[in-house]
């Protein structure tokens, strides 16, 4: 999908201020459109006497008034919804790569979120279960049709430091992989972008990273660990960006 983005964003920035221009025309400048459309400027009856027609041509006019101001309101609000997609859009190229941005920009206003708890216990067992319980969540989150953020609960931390939930293996396991850290980066194969806090997340002074936050398609900034109060995790936060198509 990357290779089908081709994105000029200088003259993006370049169209968002001519329509943004344009949208300042309504209301100021040689070509604006009169006050009086907008703030829907009474003219009585007996402005225009008292004449047969007058009555008929005063109701004519209230309605052309009324029309005018809705259009012209209507293409104001769609010029300025325009900017700030506009805006949006080369925001998101510039914070992630082209094949993320294509996905963002084609997914319109959808985005589906997944939430997970898995197996714990340090018993070279439980690693098996709460392993595979991982596949299943990354399994699961790769048939999203829309951009997908999950949020999980993993019991586990990446790599070699995964601490004391393993820590009851027998010696001869000391050196192999753990492999419930082995089903967390499967997530990478599946595009899933590691996008939260590199701040522990256990609350009882192991000072391990256990929860997790993956992305696919996404904008995801600012994540941080919030106070998770009486949990024995703390809680995890971020600013997810999806343009307004």
């Amino acid at each position: 999908m990357g290779d089908e983005v081709n994105a000029d964003l200088e003259r993006m920035r370049w169209l968002a201020r001519q329509i943004d221009d344009a949208a300042a025309g309504l209301y100021d400048g040689s070509g604006a459109v009169p006050e009086w459309v907008f703030e829907g400027w009474p003219v009585a009856e007996s402005a225009l006497g008292n004449s047969t027609g007058a009555s008929a041509f005063h109701k004519a006019w209230e309605a052309t008034k009324n029309q005018l101001g809705a259009a012209s309101r209507n293409l104001w609000q769609v010029l300025g919804s325009d900017v700030a997609r506009l805006e949006q859009v080369v925001r998101t190229f510039d914070l992630t790569d082209a094949d993320t941005a294509d996905r963002v920009c084609a997914a319109g206003k959808q985005i589906t979120f997944m939430s997970a708890h898995v197996h714990s216990g340090g018993g070279v067992e439980d690693d098996f279960v709460r392993g595979d319980q991982i596949h299943e969540v990354v399994d699961i989150a790769d048939e999203f049709q829309t951009p997908g953020f999950v949020g999980a609960d993993l019991n586990e931390q990446l790599g070699d430091t995964y601490g004391d939930l393993r820590g009851n293996q027998p010696d001869s396991w000391a050196g192999d992989e753990n492999y419930s850290s082995e089903a967390i980066s499967s997530f990478d194969d599946r595009g899933y972008t590691d996008v939260g806090p590199s701040a522990p997340t256990s609350n009882e002074g192991e000072g391990q990273r256990i929860d997790h936050m993956r992305s696919r398609g996404l904008v995801v900034t600012d994540a941080r660990v919030v106070d998770g109060g009486p949990s024995d995790h703390q809680a995890q936060a971020a600013e997810v960006t999806v343009p307004w198509w």
